[in-house]
Parts: C-alpha cells; sequence; structure tokens
C-alpha cells in the first residue's frame, strides 16, 4: 500500500479568498491608551523577555505589526495575539523580543521591498536574520509563556511559506505541547474572574 500526497489528475483545486477581517482592533481596545482595559495580564503565562528591545525604528516596527495584522493574523491559529495588548506591550518597550522578530520575519514579505521588486520567496535576508534570532531565543529561553507559543506558531507559518516545511511542522509540534501544558485547550471557567482579552488569548 502506498500513499500519494498532491493534487491528483483530472480534480481541480480549490482555492480559498481569505478577507483580513481581523485586522481590525480586537474587541476591548483602548485607543486613548493603545492599550486594552479591564485586562488582567499579570500572571507568569504572559511573562515578556527580559531583553526585549528590539533594535528597529519605530515607525518600521509598526508597519511589520500593521502588515501581520492585515495579512498574516486573519489565517488559522494566530488568535492567540491581541491586538491592543500587543501594542501596549510595544509602547511599554516589554513586548516579547522573540515574538516581534517573528512578527517582523513573517509580515516583511507583505511589504514592498522597494524599486519594484518583489520579495523572495524564501522572504529576505534580513527576515531569515529575524526569524534565526527568534528561533534561537525560542530554543534557548527557558520560559513556558503564551508568547512563546505565539512565536513558534509564527515561526511554523514563516517556514512553511518559505519552503521549509520538516522546521514549521517541528515548531508546529512544539507549539501544540506548549499550548497543552499551559491549558491553553481548556475554556475559563465561568467563575474566573478574566478580561476579554485574556479570555481571547
Amino acid at each position: 500500500m502506498t500513499c500519494e500526497y498532491g493534487p491528483k489528475p483530472g480534480v481541480p483545486l480549490v482555492s480559498i479568498d481569505v478577507t483580513p477581517s481581523s485586522a481590525e482592533p480586537s474587541p476591548g481596545d483602548d485607543p486613548r491608551t493603545g492599550g486594552v482595559s479591564g485586562s488582567t495580564i499579570g500572571d507568569p503565562l504572559h511573562r515578556p523577555d527580559h531583553d526585549s528591545g528590539l533594535k528597529l525604528p519605530p515607525s518600521l516596527l509598526q508597519k511589520h505589526i500593521d502588515a501581520f495584522f492585515q495579512f498574516v493574523y486573519p489565517c488559522q491559529a494566530n488568535a492567540i495575539i491581541h491586538r491592543g495588548t500587543l501594542s501596549r506591550d510595544v509602547n511599554a518597550g516589554r513586548a516579547s523580543k522573540k515574538l516581534l522578530l517573528s512578527i517582523c520575519a513573517i509580515s516583511s514579505r507583505f511589504l514592498e521591498p522597494g524599486n519594484g521588486r518583489q520579495a523572495p520567496l524564501k522572504g529576505s535576508s534580513q527576515a531569515q536574520a529575524w526569524a534565526r534570532e527568534a528561533k534561537t531565543m525560542l530554543i534557548l529561553d527557558d520560559d513556558l509563556t503564551t508568547e512563546t507559543v505565539a512565536t513558534a506558531l509564527i515561526l511554523a507559518k514563516h517556514d512553511n511559506n518559505s519552503g521549509r516545511y520538516t522546521q514549521a511542522f517541528i515548531l508546529s509540534s512544539m507549539a501544540s505541547r506548549m499550548a497543552m501544558a499551559l491549558g491553553l485547550h481548556k475554556e475559563l471557567p465561568s467563575e474566573h474572574h478574566a478580561g476579554t482579552a485574556e479570555r481571547e488569548t
């Protein structure tokens, strides 16, 4: 018995158009503060990296974050990142460095590199450098947080988009195991006093 993968001759492929409706601000965002109203994210599940300084001009970082929420976030398995919380953490300088690196790596392919060129399939050399640094931090940092899970998921998607399917498989497996260890597959009990952002992520 053999297993065959890929399209079968004579069977049409179906494409799915994903509209980036989730790129809108998340519920509970407070536009005056750039944060989330009523959020109680101070627990160990949301502990930021010790070194959260990303050496990228704020305007360029914001372009990558905007591209992420427009083109990447609406797709599967990215709802773990709450836009308002991320914006608040970036503005306060306490956002997870590995998460920001992974967001920049995956979203850079959607930003015009200039001179009418298109980004290469594997992403720019800068995107690959960001992804390598985020992977190194993911492996070496001894923390188990939602930011770590989100980083692994985004890096898996980046590797998948770049044609590195084995690495994507390994990273998605890591993300799945970490999410299970954190209990992210369970609904919070109704008596748990959690804000909208905490329940969403």
